[in-house]
């Protein structure tokens, strides 16, 4: 059920790094990780490192979160 809420939620943002997912949702940072991995193993999310930055260029990733997790799609 939570995997299916933190899906939902990086899909209506399009990004959100794991800080911003486990003030949401009140989870420990390590829940948040591995709910990450499984959907990032699915091909739904890609993690991407700030200093990469993403193409768009929005600013929406603050500098101090140090990765945020994108939305690719996927099947629900």
């Amino acid at each position: 059920m939570i995997l299916r809420q933190i899906q939902d939620y990086i899909q209506n943002h399009g990004q959100a790094s794991p800080q911003d997912i486990s003030r949401h949702f009140d989870l420990e940072p390590g829940v948040v990780e591995s709910i990450l991995d499984t959907l990032a193993q699915k091909g739904r999310v890609r993690r991407l490192a700030v200093n990469k930055r993403c193409s768009g260029g929005c600013q929406r990733c603050a500098p101090a979160t140090g990765e945020v997790y994108v939305w690719l799609g996927g099947q629900s």
